[in-house]
């Protein structure tokens, strides 16, 4: 299988991290230029690292034997020969379980790997299923994990975790438990809790890490007194170890990583004692947490695996957390090791002609995008994106499709679709864009239309590049929000050229292509405005002479100009080809002409403002200088026997299909003002003020063009003169019902934080719960508002250091009323599960930034709408790293007020809420109720600047009703059902 787009994300971080190490490491800046780095080797001038020299075994022996190397060449270099001595490779699977029940693909998956390396085995450490349950479940979740590992073209081991041995009464019946738990079934299914094997002179010694307590019978792997390794199984070791004391190598399997300590406690030094006492022990391998952990001691590799399918946050893959297998290659004297991200190998065999050609036809299948978005002068824009998505090929693809913006006023419905697209057909997907009327201004971003696509081989998908494109969008009058007169300045550089999208080609034989031009010097070939590769036309300026090449008939009617232009002065050029002959314009004058008549030729090449493309639409032969109003027609604007005024500005009638005047630059964006809406992305620092030319006016309509229509008006002044460009955004003129939100759910007669106590608020009528969540130490994310888990689950121990499995071992409803006994903290994914179509989640983090990408991962999987959900943090790193990596989601900043000691105005401030609400691009505030406050001047702010405003904790009807008064957007409370059977409803 090829790389998952996480795995293509994976290897560039791991990439970019260890650039950035090494550069850091020579005395230079992530970024630096590598002339600045110091050579680590002075026969390569150009390597800028030496990780290749961090090596953990020594060169492998080279054989002297010259009778097996032959060659008729003479005097030829004896290459080194590999030792003809044996070496074998094994394959060690993390765990399964603790994920959902999709991540048996993943397992697959790594199955896939694994017969593609064809090691001489496979040992898991653990957990093979999701088990913690009565026989039946056991059983069928057996038959689907050994279903799936009977597919192993090489011979396979298992080692027994707590989840495949313990038993749960989960459906409340009370059914005894039996002493030995799932241990039988095991045994009778998978193999023996213990065992060894010998392989190649090395040894396999298999380890049961969860023996039932000798004393009480009771299995918590959260008890250090339940790790105590029984007589017999430590017996069995040393018997194993004394029996292999004559291996080249040892090596033990085991679930729980017990020489980490903590809550396995001490057991494990006899162990580990009488491992260095055998002295051939090379490494043990363990499970469990869920990432990868290497804690080497004594001579002895202690490895920890993270899992193949079990639950993953993938918070930092390049630092352990994902999905992956250990590949271990074993000779006599070294061991090697090496972690691999699941579905990463590549078929070789699969690497056909065939499927390379059909995987570039897809990739260069253009995805027409209709759009009938409008941008307003307020700031406010809505409309609908339809982009249908061909597959020409013989195979199937697979499709997602998503509307993306930096600028998180954007709403998008829905979020995401996704769809298979079986071979020659097609799919249309369709969406709905709005952004409230809200200031056009630094923060503004346009729509992407973001495309994902997979193809379907018969043995793997092959993801394609991720495709972004601006959705096209029409523009009111926003000419307030510039009054400046800029250009654009590519200055002989690639990165400084504009692209315009393939909607440039004229819907007629004719047209005409012109702009404002000033050069800083002839470059022998450059392009001006160019889309010609066979085909189509380009506008260059080669040695400072203008050039214009129309495709007609058989080949280019070219037409060039006598005499060069001067450097530093500013020049009108304008082409046209009318059916006839091209012509060729400087400062309005006709200077050469060519006769030419045949069928033209389109592609779907882009436009090229500052160069010229090659054939796959890239980038050659940047201009140095000034390009100003960019205007192309699908008419012969111009008589070719007399002069015309040359205009000064792109002005768009009914036949222009591009006007581009650089002057307006939003976000990024420089604005079509033609009906084709071909906005363009650029560099805003190549837009630069322009000084106005000398001796050029607005352009006369000729004969063969309609008149430019009548400029736009004039912004209004503010009293300061500036152009006034922002909207003023108010309360709502009448009131109505805030969303009553339910405070860690129905916290007041439930359990905080527990799916009870959020399901209760349902059956209380809330419009939405709240909750508040964690990152463990394993990466997972789990409901609970404290640090530690003293108040609610009894252990005084931080959220932060302990598994999601150690957390979830314990009650936490049980504090609030015996009939929540036995309540376990959820986690996001179950959250989420809960949670009704209509229904609002606010997620309140109460961690730091590190959890977002593991939020972003839970999120992209539960299949539940953004418009859903809210992310809330007092943390403003938080709100601003979810604004950043979770397209479309709503973000709360959360505060509450009081006056700093000696002072009487409490803060923060409105001033300084509405400074931070902008730092980190929340879409709004998130307070407590604070009435002497939150009044109607800080409300009127808040709104003004285009805010949402929500409250908190209110358990009173009368600072509610207050809060309603103000147009609270919604109002969190530990008592949704009392509180709305308390407030009125709106007048």
């Amino acid at each position: 299988m090829l790389m998952t787009w996480r795995h293509r994300v994976l290897v560039a971080v791991c990439c970019w991290l260890g650039m950035t190490a090494c550069v850091t490491a020579q005395g230079g800046a992530p970024g630096s230029e590598p002339a600045s780095v110091q050579p680590v080797d002075p026969d390569a001038p150009n390597l800028v690292h030496d990780r290749h020299h961090h090596v953990h075994n020594k060169p492998h022996p080279r054989s002297p034997d010259a009778s097996r190397f032959l060659t008729t060449r003479p005097d030829a270099i004896q290459l080194p020969l590999p030792e003809e001595k044996d070496a074998f490779t094994f394959v060690v699977f993390g765990d399964r379980t603790g994920g959902p029940p999709e991540g048996i693909n993943v397992l697959a998956d790594a199955v896939r790997d694994t017969n593609l390396l064809e090691p001489d085995f496979v040992i898991t450490v653990g957990d093979l299923i999701q088990g913690y349950g009565e026989a039946p479940e056991w059983m069928r979740d057996m038959k689907e994990y050994k279903s799936v590992m009977g597919k192993l073209l090489c011979p396979w081991f298992p080692v027994a975790g707590n989840h495949d041995v313990y038993w749960r009464d989960k459906d409340g019946s009370g059914d005894a438990r039996p002493p030995e738990e799932h241990e039988k079934n095991y045994e009778m299914h998978f193999g023996p809790l213990w065992y060894a094997f010998r392989h190649k002179n090395s040894w396999f010694i298999i380890v049961y890490t969860d023996e039932a307590n000798p004393q009480t019978g009771e299995r918590n792997f959260n008890k250090p007194e339940n790790h105590e390794m029984s007589d017999e199984q430590f017996q069995f070791i040393d018997q194993m170890l004394t029996k292999a004391k004559d291996a080249d190598h040892v090596f033990l399997f085991m679930h729980h990583p017990r020489w980490t300590g903590g809550n396995y406690g001490q057991s494990w030094e006899r162990v580990h004692k009488r491992l260095v006492e055998a002295g051939n022990v090379t490494a043990v391998f363990a499970g469990h947490i869920h990432r990868m952990r290497y804690d080497p001691r004594d001579g002895i590799d202690y490895v920890t695996l993270a899992t193949v399918g079990g639950g993953q946050s993938g918070v930092i893959p390049s630092a352990g957390f994902l999905h992956q297998y250990h590949v271990v290659t074993v000779r006599k004297d070294q061991v090697a090791m090496a972690a691999f991200p699941v579905g990463a190998a590549m078929n070789v065999r699969e690497m056909t002609h065939e499927l390379q050609q059909i995987a570039l036809k897809i990739h260069s299948t253009p995805t027409p995008i209709a759009s009938e978005l409008k941008l307003n002068a307020d700031g406010s824009a809505e409309g609908i994106v339809r982009l249908t998505v061909k597959n020409p090929t013989t195979s199937s693809v697979d499709a997602t499709a998503s509307l993306d913006s930096r600028d998180s006023r954007w709403r998008f419905t829905p979020d995401h679709d996704h769809g298979m697209i079986k071979p020659n057909s097609e799919r249309t997907f369709v969406f709905h864009a709005e952004r409230p009327a809200s200031p056009i201004d630094e923060t503004f971003r346009p729509v992407e239309v973001v495309l994902n696509r997979d193809l379907l081989a018969p043995s793997a998908r092959y993801p394609l590049p991720e495709a972004r494109t601006p959705a096209p969008i029409s523009v009111d009058d926003v000419s307030g929000v510039s009054s400046v007169d800029r250009m654009l300045r590519v200055g002989g550089k690639q990165e400084h050229v504009v692209l315009v999208p393939d909607r440039l080609s004229p819907t007629t034989d004719r047209i005409t292509v012109e702009c404002m031009f000033r050069a800083e010097s002839f470059p022998e070939r450059t392009g001006v405005l160019s889309k010609a590769q066979s085909g189509d036309y380009g506008l260059f300026i080669n040695n400072g002479i203008p050039q214009f090449s129309y495709w007609a008939g058989s080949g280019y009617v070219s037409v060039r100009a006598a005499r060069p232009l001067e450097l530093g002065r500013w020049y009108h050029i304008a082409a046209q080809y009318d059916g006839e002959r091209s012509t060729l314009f400087v400062d309005g004058k006709p200077v050469a002409m060519t006769a030419g008549t045949g069928e033209v030729r389109r592609h779907n090449l882009p436009l090229a403002i500052g160069a010229d493309v090659d054939g796959q639409g890239r980038i050659v032969d940047p201009i140095d200088g000034y390009i100003d109003a960019v205007r192309i027609s699908n008419v012969a604007r111009y008589n070719p026997a007399r002069d015309f005024k040359p205009p000064v500005r792109a002005i768009a009638d009914d036949q222009t299909v591009l006007a581009l005047n650089f002057d307006l630059v939003i976000g990024g964006i420089s604005f079509d003002e033609s009906q084709t809406n071909a906005h363009v992305k650029v560099a805003e620092e190549n837009i630069v003020p322009k000084e106005q030319p000398e001796g050029t006016e607005p352009a006369q309509p000729t004969d063969a063009a309609p008149a430019a229509p009548a400029a736009a008006p004039a912004p209004q002044a503010t009293s300061s003169g500036a152009a006034e460009s922002r909207p003023a955004i108010v309360a709502p003129a009448t009131l109505r019902m805030p969303s009553i939100i339910a405070h860690r759910g129905a916290s007041h007669d439930a359990p905080e934080n527990t799916l009870p106590a959020f399901k209760l608020s349902f059956e209380q009528k809330a419009d939405g719960f709240e909750g508040d969540f964690h990152l463990t130490a394993d990466g997972q994310i789990v409901a609970m508002h404290d640090a530690d888990l003293k108040r609610t689950g009894g252990v005084e121990r931080k959220v932060s250091e302990m598994t999601l499995a150690e957390i979830r071992s314990l009650d936490v409803g049980g504090w609030k009323s015996p009939q929540f006994a036995g309540t376990v903290a959820p986690t996001l994914a179950e959250c989420l599960a809960v949670l009704p179509k209509d229904k609002l989640f606010f997620i309140e983090i109460k961690c730091g930034p590190e959890i977002v990408p593991a939020l972003n991962s839970t999120l992209a999987s539960a299949g539940v709408s953004l418009s859903q959900l809210r992310v809330i943090s007092f943390n403003a790193d938080v709100i601003k790293a979810v604004k950043e990596q979770v397209p479309g989601m709503k973000a709360f900043w959360l505060t509450s007020f009081k006056a700093p000691e000696g002072q009487t105005q409490k803060q923060p401030t409105l001033d300084q809420v509405l400074e931070q609400l902008k730092a980190i691009h929340a879409d709004g505030l998130d307070c407590r109720a604070d009435v002497e406050v939150v009044n109607e001047s800080f409300v009127a702010g808040l709104r003004q600047a285009g805010y949402e405003f929500h409250v908190w904790t209110v358990d009173d009807p009368a600072v509610a009703n207050r809060m309603i008064q103000l147009g609270v957007d919604s109002i969190t409370t530990n008592r949704p059902g009392f509180l709305r059977e308390q407030l009125q409803p709106s007048r």
